[in-house]
């Protein structure tokens, strides 16, 4: 009996250890300022959940605001609730990819996957900032792995499973779906009986998270034509059954192959080395359950992405560890040299997040998101806002394509916001909910000329200074200034008898 309980309490520390690591390797770097128009909406969903507002977006993530609002109790600080909810949700997540990839596929598999994991240069990325996704992977690694032990030797665990497939969708909702295979097939030798069973359990639980989200938009009804108005946003010109065609998929391959090649970084070598063992069919017998397991997982996310739509890169993260645990298995191919080939591949992941610049090969090459792009990022919304407030609320509006940053950040001021006019390619920027009918003065932006008489529109950022620009006489008036960091700002006096009109092309200063 001691000897059975060595090695299940290495294992544990092993996984708290993994888990105690990352979460600490997370700290040093993290963003103060939001990173994502996403992040906005969901800090705002913490002072108030209204999906018919965008706080947050659909289809909503209602435990993720409820997890947020309970680190804000100990922390008295919403964004650095959500940036610390990330950093230890990549700990947890790397714990449980290795507790998963040990019963699975053995120990250095374990152990390797989580080591790729935790050194993923976009992981590491997404652990600094305050998205989902971090979080959400790690539902999905503690999920798998219930599955895991229910499938292979827990079958009594399957309330658990249950349990953890419901709040995972109350995170993210198309998680759960995405991972309904797996769980079929986790659930398939414990009968018709204990399947209509945990679906139940799951459908209840499910409604715990459910009919409030849904209730706060009015009923089904219009959280459902508002999820479809917000989707045809992003999907029109991404989705096959949008009639986005073969050109839809080509825009959706491009960028999840991208994605997904950065995100497994140099782990790669791994998944090559498996290539002579499949050719010569000198597979293990292990190999196709893995193999099962893998698809299962993997291939419902990569459906989505592919036909309907590829949005921003952490969304890889949903069938990433299956990358990894068979690029783990590639390297365990390498017999001695194993344990050196994957050090070497975890030290190349992590320089890349901590040493590699924003843009390797310029500007106008690929970018990349490294802890260089969270510096410049929170160093160019520190300058832009500074600047900002140099101009008085009451007698200044701004003109922002980062218009929901504005909004957060310096609630004070009147805001034109730009956005992009669907479909986004080409991306034209419009004005949305500016007052009037192409024309207004101070007075209709509730503003007070200052005692010179005077009042100012702000140009924010790149958007409003070349995505709409200002023409004529308000392009001669314009001021810009270069940040600390090279950012370009504007801005525009008028005289307190002056208005501003605007069209298709821009907008000028009018008596």
């Amino acid at each position: 009996m001691l000897s059975n309980v060595k090695p299940l309490a290495e294992v544990r520390l092993r996984a708290a250890t993994l888990a105690l690591m990352t979460f600490f390797s997370r700290l040093p770097f993290r963003a103060h300022y939001t990173y994502h128009w996403d992040t906005v909406n969901f800090l705002f969903a913490m002072r108030h959940f209204d999906m018919l507002h965008e706080q947050p977006h659909p289809p909503g993530y209602p435990l993720y605001v409820l997890t947020a609002r309970l680190f804000v109790l100990f922390l008295r600080d919403d964004h650095a609730a959500l940036v610390v909810m990330s950093a230890l949700a990549s700990g947890v997540a790397v714990a449980f990819l290795y507790a998963l990839g040990r019963r699975l596929w053995g120990e250095f598999v374990g152990l390797g996957a989580a080591l790729l994991l935790a050194t993923s240069p976009l992981f590491w990325f997404y652990g600094e900032i305050g998205l989902p996704h971090a979080v959400d992977l790690a539902w999905v690694a503690l999920t798998l792995w219930l599955l895991a032990r229910v499938r292979r030797d827990r079958p009594g665990w399957w309330v658990g499973a249950v349990v953890a497939l419901a709040v995972t969708g109350g995170f993210r909702p198309q998680t759960l779906i995405f991972l309904l295979p797996v769980a079929l097939y986790a659930f398939w030798p414990l009968g018709w009986r204990r399947l209509v069973q945990a679906a139940l359990l799951g459908f209840v639980l499910s409604l715990l998270w459910a009919v409030p989200m849904v209730a706060s938009c009015g009923g089904l009804g219009p959280y459902l034509r508002y999820t479809a108005a917000y989707s045809s946003r992003f999907m029109a010109h991404t989705s096959v059954f949008r009639g986005a065609g073969l050109e839809g998929v080509r825009y959706n391959a491009r960028r999840l192959v991208l994605y997904t090649a950065y995100a497994v970084g140099a782990g790669w070598l791994g998944l090559l080395m498996l290539v002579p063992s499949f050719v010569r069919r000198q597979c293990g017998t292990t190999w196709p359950a893995m193999m099962r397991w893998s698809l299962l997982w993997a291939l419902p996310p990569l459906a989505f992405y592919l036909f309907v739509h590829m949005g921003q890169q952490g969304l890889v993260f949903v069938f990433l560890p299956v990358l990894l645990l068979w690029s783990a298995t590639g390297m365990a191919l390498a017999g001695r040299w194993r344990r050196l080939l994957l050090t070497m591949v975890v030290l190349v992941n992590g320089a890349v997040f901590l040493l590699a610049p924003e843009y390797p090969l310029g500007e106008q090459g690929p970018r990349l998101l490294t802890r260089a792009t969270l510096v410049r990022h929170d160093a160019m919304l520190e300058a832009r806002l500074a600047r900002l407030r140099t101009f008085l609320p009451d007698s200044t509006a701004v003109e922002a394509e980062m218009w929901r940053f504005v909004e957060y950040y310096a609630p004070t001021y009147p805001l034109l916001p730009l956005d992009e006019a669907p479909p986004n390619r080409p991306a034209a920027l419009t004005p949305r909910r500016w007052p009037d009918a192409g024309h207004f003065g101070p007075a209709d932006l509730g503003l007070e000329p200052t005692p010179l008489g005077q009042w100012f529109v702000v140009l924010f950022d790149e958007g409003a200074l070349y995505g709409y620009p200002p023409r004529d006489e308000a392009a001669r008036r314009l001021h810009t200034f270069t940040l600390a960091h090279g950012e370009p700002f504007g801005v525009v006096a008028l005289e307190a008898d002056e208005a501003i009109d605007y069209g298709d092309r821009g907008w000028t200063v009018v008596p």
